[in-house]
């Protein structure tokens, strides 16, 4: 193994250097016989095509990099240094009245970072708190209590620092200039790709950190992410005619599911109702109940169950789907997307919180793992329409593709883009259109 961990960017290898370069290589001719033997047998043929096909894609990607603008992004860094310590001092002053004991000089100071500190203030202003206080769990509470509103703000101005700080300037090589990150084709068990060093798919969808990344001079950023393509999928898997039918419409989609769920006309849907139904076609995925449903939207147990009834009246075939495959992963132990790629589940089924989670789990794979499928069909089917151009690679997040090209090269790349992504997804999903939004701009941004 000491060659493993040799200087392999010498202009010269060695000879022990490339004997065991030979050695990986040699190897890999009986590793694939025996492994073209399990993948039939597993029926995974398909799948791996698809991911052998997918590899070259992804290796040109991590080569071209994608460039970060460092100025704009120290600017950035200042903007949410201010908006961290404002946040905080507003938080102070709003917790200080829940502190136990005050302090002899001026307002009572807590850790800000303390999860039981800010809880006991919390829980003394009289805020209901619940037995955590994740994110989606306060978010109900934040209209009604402006200081849970602004402790959330607070936390995501911290995170904002400690994710996405000075730490991301260090991984710009200098002699390219750009951020050449890694990824992993099969990063989870849905087949998702991850990123790290640094992790470019999570970077926030706010537009001043988005437009750090831009265009080297004389290029444009080709930028296309597919229209709800989850829902889609989860509409071709279970068939239900009404939810095909809110999709293939053109129309609103949420707004159109809202209209049949709550029984009025799309032009009459309320604001109200149209969330309802966003959040409840986008919760179905994930397999949310009533209680978490309940928490997303701040209604009662009582108003979530009622709401959700209604949905699932509405769509009763994939109600139908959805207990039916729920039911089978339960039976089966197994699910597999529609490429066929296979994710087998190990649960204690006496154990009911278990059980639950691994059905929720098996529900969602599916749909996720198919959703994965798409993308990485579309990015070879991009590769070879655009070798040969200035259109390079630079950038995937789970349903979005960047690509960077020549100014003059951007309105045929962005039609070779979205045709690749639009062609690969009715590879997988022919009952609803698919939908494709692309745009042509000077940094990463909508």
């Amino acid at each position: 193994k000491s060659m493993q961990v040799s200087d392999w960017g010498s202009a010269e290898l060695s000879h022990s250097q490339v004997e065991y370069a030979a050695r990986d290589a040699a190897v890999m001719r009986q590793l694939s016989e025996q492994m073209a033997d399990r993948l039939s047998l597993d029926e995974l043929t398909r799948v791996a095509e698809l991911e052998f096909d997918c590899l070259m894609p992804i290796a040109e990607m991590e080569l071209n990099g994608v460039r970060l603008d460092e100025a704009r992004w120290r600017e950035q860094l200042e903007r949410v240094k201010i908006a961290q310590v404002k946040a905080a001092d507003e938080l102070q002053d709003m917790l200080s009245s829940g502190v136990a004991q005050a302090s002899l000089f001026g307002r009572a100071e807590i850790n800000l970072d303390s999860q039981a500190q800010v809880t006991d203030a919390l829980v003394n202003l009289g805020v209901p708190v619940p037995a955590t206080t994740r994110g989606w769990q306060l978010q109900p509470l934040a209209e009604e209590y402006p200081v849970v509103a602004k402790l959330l703000e607070y936390r995501g101005v911290a995170k904002s620092l400690t994710s996405f700080g000075e730490n991301i300037l260090e991984f710009i090589e200098p002699k390219t200039g750009r951020i050449h990150a890694d990824f992993r084709q099969i990063g989870a068990p849905t087949g998702r790709f991850s990123c790290s060093n640094p992790n470019l798919q999570q970077i926030p969808h706010d537009k001043q950190y988005r437009r750090c990344f831009t265009a080297a001079e004389g290029n444009k950023l080709v930028i296309a992410d597919y229209s709800q393509i989850e829902l889609r999928i989860l509409a071709e898997f279970s068939g239900d005619e009404r939810f095909i039918n809110a999709f293939v419409s053109g129309q609103d989609f949420h707004a159109s599911a809202a209209s049949q769920v709550f029984g009025v006309k799309p032009e009459d849907v309320t604001d109200e109702q149209r969330s309802f139904a966003k959040r409840l076609n986008f919760g179905i995925v994930y397999g949310i109940g009533a209680s978490r449903f309940g928490l997303m939207t701040g209604l009662s147990q009582h108003d979530a169950e009622n709401t959700m009834r209604k949905y699932f009246g509405t769509f009763r075939k994939l109600d139908e789907y959805l207990r039916d495959a729920g039911r089978k992963l339960l039976e089966d132990r197994r699910v597999r997307t529609a490429s066929g790629r296979m994710l087998r589940l190990r649960f204690d089924e006496a154990d009911r919180q278990q059980a639950a989670s691994a059905r929720r789990y098996g529900i969602n794979m599916p749909i996720q793992g198919t959703s994965a499928d798409i993308l990485k069909r579309s990015l070879r089917l991009l590769h070879n329409s655009i070798r040969g151009t200035s259109a390079k690679l630079v950038n995937i997040v789970h349903d979005e593709i960047i690509v960077e090209c020549s100014a003059a090269d951007a309105e045929q790349t962005a039609a070779k883009l979205e045709k690749a992504m639009c062609l690969a997804g009715e590879e997988f999903v022919q009952k609803v259109p698919v939908k494709v939004d692309v745009h042509i701009a000077d940094e990463w941004t909508k």
